[in-house]
């Protein structure tokens, strides 16, 4: 299995944070659907599901006419994983 990202392991811990945040707040819409998709595919991980249910969002933002506000957290993220790289 390849090695993951900087970039790949900050989008999960933010998705997974804010997926237990809201279910402690009492939605667990996010969480019940990451673990129910990994359960669903032999490969995929709730960590990952959570990434692409986090990537979703990201492209229906910008698909709503978000696209600055997306591209600044896209943004923050190349420079967060050049800089894990380059230190």
């Amino acid at each position: 299995m390849p090695k993951l990202s900087e970039k790949t392991k900050l989008i999960r811990k933010t998705a997974r944070e804010v997926a237990e945040e809201l279910a402690e707040q009492g939605d667990r819409t996010i969480l019940d659907t990451a673990e129910e998709l990994a359960a669903g595919i032999k490969w995929l991980s709730v960590d990952g599901a959570l990434e692409v249910l986090m990537c979703a969002g990201l492209r229906e933002l910008k698909s709503n006419g978000q696209a600055a506000e997306v591209a600044s957290v896209e943004r923050a993220l190349n420079r967060y994983n050049q800089e894990a790289r380059d230190g």
